[in-house]
């Protein structure tokens, strides 16, 4: 069945830019429901106050098996999303930090950074796209 709700997706969700943008869309009365993606479960207390009946907070890791399954979670909304944010990416972890001189670049770091920032991202869309082109041969 084919929803009426005007969604916003939000990839990213626990971090900083990932996590004001779903407080925007909480907060936005032309969204109706805000799908927020993240490797973490959703923070309690955050978006406090805020319309929680809008959120739908889907857990799973980046990996093509899970973002797969999170978009078969998403079907029944497709054709609904007028918002998609990509909000997911790494400028430093417990093991890498940004680079200051030549002699800190390491080919590992730059692989985690690559994976995390490009080819994560252009998986996640190339997911997103097949999705919507599935729903509109429905």
């Amino acid at each position: 069945m084919i929803s009426a709700d005007r969604c916003a997706l939000v990839l990213g969700a626990s971090g900083g830019l990932g996590s004001a943008m779903v407080s925007e869309f909480l907060n936005d009365p032309e969204i109706d429901k805000v799908f927020a993606v993240s490797s973490k479960k959703n923070p309690v207390g955050s978006n406090k106050g805020q319309n929680q009946s809008k959120l739908v907070w889907l857990q799973a890791e980046y990996s093509e098996t899970q973002m797969a399954d999170t978009v078969s979670q998403l079907m029944p909304h497709a054709g609904t999303f007028s918002r998609v944010c990509v909000c997911h990416g790494l400028l430093h972890s417990d093991k890498l930090w940004p680079e200051k001189r030549l002699e800190d670049i390491t080919s590992e770091a730059l692989q985690e950074i690559f994976h995390s920032n490009t080819v994560v991202p252009a998986s996640v869309s190339y997911t997103h796209l097949r999705a919507h082109e599935t729903r509109e041969d429905l």
